[in-house]
């Protein structure tokens, strides 16, 4: 049993370690790095007009197993999201195993993340719970050449609910550092492949995106590091709606450690999206965000304890 708890122990630090290079993205919406104080049951994110956008609960082992989003504007990205995304977790590790998220439409899906044996994630299957239908027994014919045409009317069908998988990722690493993303099946499509090439310090100088089989590059992204900044450029190599999109910059501003800022500059035009990030102490406490001139949000964040 001692043996069986030290392996635990172990493959839980190598998972927060790999998680470093930043896969809590890939399973955490919309993910802040947060440092959540000792006993915070809840971390609740406010707009100007103090409506409640999102609530993040935390349980005692400082787990984030639930998170719920009302009309929420993300802070990267440009579509609101609305659900609630709950996790479950295994017996000593820290990262969750299984995704489940619902909303008020009814929609239903579940993630479910597969580890290495050294711990990092190496597999994530998305499912979606779908609404189909199929013809009751004794229901006329339908189809092309038919009297009844080709929409069967609602009194003939039978509907139920069914698990479908709609995403298959994958990740491969070399010495520990996370080297190629790709999807294997995505049902809507987007089979793409991301490869990431790092320095002698072990930081990622290079990031590629392809798409499906490597056939075409769509983007190319150069990091920079410099001492209390990164700079990430990202050029495209592919049109999209028959344009090819402007070069845009990445900078992301720090100061003892804590990001301060985040400016995407686009090479076609002045204006900027910046965010803007806000601390007392070491608590992030207030995010704003601000696109070409105008106030995307400006979260205040609220950390209620146990005690």
């Amino acid at each position: 049993m001692k043996v069986m708890i030290k392996f635990f122990w172990i493959l839980c630090l190598t998972i927060k370690l790999g998680f470093a290079q930043g896969q809590k993205h890939e399973i955490y919406p919309d993910y802040i790095k947060l440092n959540i104080p000792k006993n915070t049951k809840k971390i609740t994110f406010y707009d100007n007009e103090n409506l409640v956008k999102r609530t993040i609960v935390i349980d005692k082992n400082n787990n984030v197993v639930q998170d719920l989003f009302l009309n929420y504007y993300p802070i990267r990205g440009h579509y609101k999201i609305d659900g609630i995304y709950s996790y479950k977790y295994r017996a000593n590790c820290p990262l969750p195993h299984q995704q489940f998220y619902t909303n008020s439409k009814g929609d239903t899906n579940r993630t479910f993340y597969q580890y290495s044996k050294e711990g990092f994630l190496k597999r994530r299957t998305f499912w979606k719970y779908e609404r189909r239908s199929k013809l009751r027994k004794g229901a006329p014919k339908y189809g092309d050449g038919t009297l009844n045409g080709c929409i069967p009317r609602e009194e003939d069908l039978i509907w139920y609910r069914k698990w479908v998988i709609r995403q298959k990722k994958k990740y491969k690493y070399r010495e520990g550092k996370l080297v190629k993303m790709y999807i294997p099946y995505s049902f809507t499509g987007g089979e793409n492949t991301w490869e990431l090439s790092y320095n002698t310090n072990g930081q990622i100088v290079e990031k590629k995106e392809f798409g499906y089989r490597k056939r075409s590059q769509h983007w190319v992204e150069k990091f920079q590091y410099l001492s209390d900044k990164k700079i990430i450029n990202r050029k495209y190599l592919t049109k999209y709606l028959d344009k090819v999109p402007p070069e845009r910059s990445y900078i992301y501003q720090n100061k003892k450690g804590k990001l301060q800022s985040l400016k995407i500059v686009f090479k076609d035009r002045k204006e900027i999206d910046e965010t803007e990030y806000f601390y007392k102490e070491n608590l992030l406490i207030r995010i704003k965000r601000i696109r070409f001139g105008e106030v995307l949000f400006d979260y205040r964040i609220k950390y209620t304890s146990t005690k």
